[in-house]
């Protein structure tokens, strides 16, 4: 607590001290309309190699803590760059590793994170 303080001393300890406990997310649409920031792969339209992999990019808040879907977009940032870099003999085993699984939730070419969905 700041103590007695009062006028200007109080709305400087206000301004300094303040904070939001949101998570900040939704700021840099991922889309292909013209309001979009970023398209799917995470690229930002007009700017060469520079990608967006925060909760920015997500569509609206999620209803929980925004952790587990920023962790999965930094893994798809991941995904998409590791791809693009490898030489194409290695990308076919690498993309064989991401078979269709239900029981771990990845699909072909998908994450592998266990319970994880996709549609």
């Amino acid at each position: 607590m700041p103590g007695n303080l009062k006028g200007a001393a109080l709305e400087n300890f206000i301004r300094d001290a303040a904070s939001t406990y949101w998570h900040q997310t939704c700021t840099a649409k991922m889309g292909r309309d013209s309001m979009s920031v970023a398209d799917g792969d995470l690229k930002v339209y007009g700017i060469e190699n520079l990608r967006v992999a925060d909760g920015s990019i997500m569509p609206r808040v999620t209803t929980g803590n925004t952790m587990a879907p920023c962790v999965i977009i930094g893994e798809r940032a991941a995904e998409v760059i590791r791809i693009r870099l490898l030489p194409k003999a290695n990308q076919r085993s690498e993309r064989a590793v991401g078979t269709a699984n239900t029981a771990t939730g990845t699909k072909k070419g998908g994450l592998s994170i266990p319970g994880v969905y996709y549609h």
